[in-house]
């Protein structure tokens, strides 16, 4: 008698194999994106810094200006560069003055109201001081 043999062939489990594969590709595909916005965090604040300096040099030359021009244009300066010659005032004439007084817009339309300014020139004759 023969014996009767079995032939058992130890094959590749695909399915297997294959979930693994897809397995590992995503983990892969994670830890690369991980490092990849580790990175653009850490530019992204490097830049924010950069800008948060800058804007604080920024500030601080503007107090310094700010600070030079109040001086410059103080009461006593404008005496001071007037006495010397440096500045020269002269008289308005009568006639360059123009009064203003605010409109009356219950008179008006709306379309009026919308195209004209909300002051109106006075002339010298019907001005009347407060």
């Amino acid at each position: 008698m023969t014996p009767t043999f079995q032939h058992r062939s130890n094959g590749l489990h695909l399915f297997a194999l294959a979930r693994w594969i897809v397995i590992a590709a995503f983990l892969g595909a994670t830890g690369l994106s991980y490092v990849y916005l580790k990175n653009q965090l850490n530019t992204c604040g490097v830049q924010r810094k950069a800008l948060e300096q800058e804007l604080h040099e920024l500030i601080v030359q503007n107090n310094g200006l700010e600070a030079q021009i109040f001086r410059l244009t103080s009461h006593a300066s404008l005496q001071r560069r007037l006495d010397e010659g440096f500045l020269k005032m002269v008289p308005i004439n009568a006639q360059a003055v123009v009064h203003v007084r605010p409109m009356d817009t219950n008179r008006l339309t709306a379309s009026e109201r919308d195209q004209q300014s909300q002051y109106q020139t006075v002339s010298r004759e019907s001005y009347q001081r407060p």
